[in-house]
């Protein structure tokens, strides 16, 4: 996304604005997740969850959020295909393309906005959660957030 794209849709005037919805309407693939899937924050990320794995880790289910059009969620899938993958955006646009993808459970939910009640996972039900670049969206409510994380993960999750 250019500079320009990217000041019309998410930082106008060094304010945040977060006009996800229109962003994901109106350009394909705004971030580039999908064709710039091997981005080095991806990769070390994934080798970082691969490490996991491999210390015996087990991760049986999982939950990205932020996930727009799913291309991060894809990786995760295939680094751990066994595991119950859940995704979701603020964007209903974004996941009604990111459905595309088989094996992974996608849905709209803001963390930011919307109330716990309205999140199906259980408390204690998941491994691993992952929030790649969307930190900038979450601080406003960031240590509510890491608060619910904390009650979704299970024993040993992280």
């Amino acid at each position: 996304m250019s500079s320009k794209n990217y000041h019309k849709y998410v930082i106008e005037d060094g304010k945040f604005i977060g006009k996800f919805e229109e962003m994901y309407q109106e350009i394909s693939d705004p971030w580039a997740c999908l064709s710039n899937k091997n981005s080095l924050g991806n990769d070390i990320l994934l080798l970082l969850m691969k490490h996991l794995k491999h210390k015996n880790k087990k991760k049986n289910s999982i939950f990205d959020v932020g996930c727009g059009l799913g291309g991060l969620t894809k990786r995760i899938k295939t680094l751990f295909p066994e595991a119950k993958i859940y995704a979701c955006d603020v964007s209903s646009s974004a996941i009604l393309k990111a459905k595309k993808r088989k094996g992974i459970e996608f849905f709209v939910y803001d963390i930011l906005n919307q109330s716990r009640s309205e999140l199906f996972l259980k408390d204690n039900s998941l491994d691993l959660i992952v929030m790649s670049q969307v930190i900038f969206y979450l601080l406003p409510r960031l240590s509510n957030i890491l608060e619910l994380f904390y009650k979704l993960l299970t024993d040993g999750g992280g």
